[in-house]
């Protein structure tokens, strides 16, 4: 799956940082990015299921602001095609 992970900008922030997971605790981070300066990033080939996500600014110093509140998505995996009936003539 794709998805656009989007937000506001902070007035304070030079660049921001954020992580991607399928844990709430974030043991095993899937995505991330360290210094972005967009307000936007793309993320493909997410499997089907529920993830996390977090965000933080990086100051004009370089040093690193708090995470902020977690989020969540969830990835829903594609239908099953269905076979259509042949059309019928109308006479």
């Amino acid at each position: 799956g794709n998805i656009i992970l989007s937000w506001a900008p902070e007035k304070l922030a030079a660049s921001y940082r954020f992580q991607v997971d399928d844990n709430i605790q974030f043991r095993r981070v899937l995505h991330a990015a360290q210094r972005t300066i967009s307000q936007r990033f793309a993320i493909s080939g997410l499997k089907p299921g529920r993830y996390y996500w977090r965000l933080a600014s990086n100051r004009p110093d370089g040093s690193p602001g708090p995470w902020g509140p977690v989020y969540q998505f969830t990835i829903q995996a594609a239908p099953e095609p269905v076979d259509a009936p042949p059309p019928t003539e109308n006479k």
